[in-house]
C-alpha cells in the first residue's frame, strides 16, 4: 500500500565550520495529516541518511534548484509501503529508526528563509548603524560643506539664479535636510562681501523664512538683468590655443545663463564659435554632444601638431641649407634689431604697449576707433561681421 507524504526539504550547513551547504529533510508529515513532524539535526543529511527519499523523482528535481543556505520548499511525494515504514510505524507513530519525532510548527512560520540568515541580519544591523551615523554627521554644516563642490556667492557674481541652481543641486543631495539647515548652509556659502547683506536681509525676513523666501532675495539684488552677460556667453568665439578649452569655456559660459539652452542648442552655439577651417572638416551626423565635438576637435588638434612639427623639422631646421643661407626673396628684410625697435606711438596711447610695428602700417594711423572691441579668449575681436566691412573683404 502506498502512502502520500509532504516533506521539507532546507538547505543548511553540513559541517562543523559551517563552510559547506547540503540539502536536508527538515520536517514531514502524512498529506492528510495537518502536523508536522521535525527530523532531529544530526539525522537530517538528505544524500547519506535518507538515500531511499533522495532517490524518487520528485525529490532529485526539487533538490537540483536548491542553491542557497537556508533555501527551503515542500515536496508532495508517494512513498511505498516498505519506504513508508522507514518513517511511520504500524500504529502510525512517526519515527526514524531509534529516534521519535517530535511535533514543530509548519515550515511557513518556523523554517529559515533567505533573508533570516544571521549574516544577512548582522549586515543589515551594520548598515542601519552605519545610516545612523551618517544622519547624525550630516547634522554639522561644516561636515556637509566638506561634500559640497560650489564657489562661494560674491558680489561681483551676477548670476544668482544660476548659482542657487546649483546650491540646491547640491543639496539634494542631503535628503535629510530641513530648511533652517539649508539657510545656515547659504550663510556658509557667501563670501565676507556678502555677509552684511545676509545680516540685513535676516533682519527683514522672518524668523522662520524658508530657503525659497532666501532665494528670491538674491535673484532680485545679485542679477545682471542688462544683456552683457548672454551676450558675452554667445558671442565668445575661439581665437588661438586649444579647440578643446575652447569648448569647456564657451559651454560652461552656457549653461551658467539663467536661460536655459537645450544640449542641441548649445551644441551649435558652441561649434558656430569655431574656425571656418574647422567647422567645414566636421560632420554633424556624427557629432550629436558636445562630448562628441571635443572628442573630434582632439583628434583635429593632434593631426595639426603632426603637421606643424613636420613642417618646422623641414623648413626651420638649423640643417636646412635654405635657412642658413637666409629668405631668398630680396623684398624680405629681416630685422635682427628687434630689442632696440620702438613700439607704435598711436597704438601706446590707446593701451597697447607692446606693437612694434610701424605706425605707416598701423591699423589705427586714420583715427579708427576700438571701442567695439571686446577682450575674449585672451584676444580682442569686434563684434561686426567681416562681411559689414568692405576694407576687411577686399583682396
Amino acid at each position: 500500500m502506498c502512502s502520500k507524504f509532504v516533506i521539507c526539504l532546507v538547505v543548511k550547513a553540513i559541517d562543523t565550520e559551517g563552510k559547506t551547504n547540503g540539502v536536508c529533510l527538515d520536517r514531514l508529515r502524512l498529506a492528510d495529516d495537518d502536523i508536522w513532524h521535525g527530523i532531529p539535526s544530526e539525522i537530517q543529511r538528505l544524500s547519506t541518511i535518507h538515500s531511499k527519499l533522495a532517490a524518487y523523482p520528485a525529490v532529485k528535481l526539487a533538490v537540483n534548484g536548491m542553491k542557497v543556505r537556508h533555501q527551503w520548499r515542500t515536496v508532495n511525494i508517494t512513498l511505498s509501503d516498505e519506504d513508508r515504514k522507514l518513517y511511520v510505524d504500524d500504529d502510525d507513530n512517526y519515527r526514524f529508526g531509534d529516534h521519535f519525532l517530535d511535533q514543530v510548527a509548519p515550515p511557513s512560520s518556523t523554517t529559515p528563509s533567505v533573508t533570516s540568515n544571521p549574516l544577512v541580519q548582522k549586515f543589515d544591523e551594520m548598515n542601519s548603524v552605519l545610516a545612523k551615523a551618517v544622519a547624525i554627521k550630516e547634522d554639522t554644516v561644516k561636515d556637509i560643506l566638506k561634500y559640497f563642490f560650489l564657489p562661494k556667492l560674491s558680489k561681483s557674481d551676477k548670476d544668482a539664479a544660476s548659482w542657487c541652481m546649483k546650491f540646491e543641486k547640491e543639496c539634494s543631495n542631503f535628503p535629510s535636510l530641513t530648511e533652517r539647515k539649508k539657510v545656515e548652509l547659504f550663510k556658509n556659502c557667501l563670501e565676507d562681501d556678502l555677509q552684511d547683506w545676509f545680516d540685513v536681509t535676516h533682519q527683514v525676513l522672518p524668523a522662520d523664512a524658508k530657503w525659497d523666501d532666501w532665494k528670491i532675495k538674491v535673484i532680485k539684488n545679485f542679477t545682471d538683468k542688462s544683456w552683457l552677460t548672454i551676450g558675452h556667453a554667445i558671442m565668445f568665439r575661439y581665437i588661438s590655443g586649444s579647440y578643446v578649452d575652447y569648448c569647456f569655456k564657451k559651454e560652461k559660459l552656457l549653461r551658467n545663463l539663467a536661460y536655459k539652452f537645450d544640449d542641441a542648442d548649445i551644441l551649435h552655439i558652441v561649434a558656430s564659435g569655431l574656425p571656418l577651417h574647422v567647422r567645414g572638416s566636421l560632420n554633424q551626423d556624427h557629432i550629436k554632444s558636445t562630448d562628441d565635438l571635443r572628442a573630434k576637435l582632439q583628434k583635429f588638434e593632434n593631426s595639426e601638431t603632426k603637421i606643424e612639427n613636420k613642417y618646422t623639422k623641414n623648413s626651420f631646421s638649423s640643417k636646412n641649407s635654405n635657412f642658413s643661407k637666409g629668405p631668398t626673396n630680396s623684398n624680405f628684410k629681416f630685422n635682427n634689431n628687434v630689442k632696440n625697435q620702438k613700439p607704435c606711438s598711436i597704438c601706446a596711447k590707446k593701451g597697447y604697449l607692446d606693437r612694434l610695428h610701424s605706425e605707416n602700417s598701423c591699423w589705427f594711423k586714420d583715427g579708427k576707433d576700438n571701442s567695439n572691441q571686446k577682450i575674449v579668449n585672451n584676444m580682442e575681436f569686434s563684434s561686426s561681421s567681416a562681411s559689414d566691412d568692405p576694407t576687411k573683404n577686399s583682396n
